[in-house]
């Protein structure tokens, strides 16, 4: 092919400018991905230092005059920040959506357990009652404890029921005329 060649020439402050750029978009990226970390309680101090490492590898590479490397790792370094923020913030709603579910199931439980009590004429515990009229503001472990207690006064309320009594009398007499052997005869 004949004809003119087009060549551009690229000074050297402008790709001071261009490497300049893209410092500063990783820094952007990197404030970014630090408020998003710090917004969900994931910020530390190995995150701290990772930053600052590449920064300062960039500065390197730049005051090295590595002009291609200094546009290639600022991008992959920025575009792994900004990637890093999305996963970190996708993880967050992930969790307090389980969190969440989980409250919901645990106050199911409750409302479930009261209503047993209420039907057995058994006693309902305050912390339970309460938890029904007014709802629970505490931790998921605070109100999995309250749930395990109506659990224990549901079993101990069965206990003394009339239905139990029933289930007692109709073993008995199923069990009339029957030879009761003991294990280590059984095994004789």
């Amino acid at each position: 092919m004949s004809g003119p060649k087009v060549v551009r020439v690229v000074t050297r402050q402008e790709l001071e400018s261009l490497c300049r750029r893209q410092i500063a978009l990783f820094e952007a990226a990197a404030k970014d991905f630090q408020a998003t970390a710090e917004r969900v309680g994931l910020w530390d101090r190995a995150g701290e230092e990772t930053i600052r490492e590449r920064r300062a590898r960039l500065e390197a590479l730049f005051h090295g005059e590595q002009w291609q490397e200094v546009q290639t790792q600022g991008r992959l370094h920025e575009q792994f920040l900004l990637a890093e923020a999305k996963r970190l913030e996708s993880k967050a709603i992930d969790e307090a959506q389980a969190e969440k579910r989980r409250r919901r199931q645990l106050i199911d439980s409750a409302r479930t357990i009261v209503s047993a009590l209420q039907a057995a004429g058994a006693e309902v515990p305050p912390a339970l009652a309460e938890l029904q009229t007014r709802g629970f503001t505490g931790s998921t472990v605070d109100l999995a404890g309250i749930v395990e207690a109506g659990f224990q006064a549901l079993t101990d309320s069965e206990k003394d029921t009339a239905t139990a009594n029933e289930v007692r009398e109709l073993a008995a007499r199923l069990s009339e005329g029957e030879q009761r052997v003991a294990l280590a005869e059984h095994l004789a």
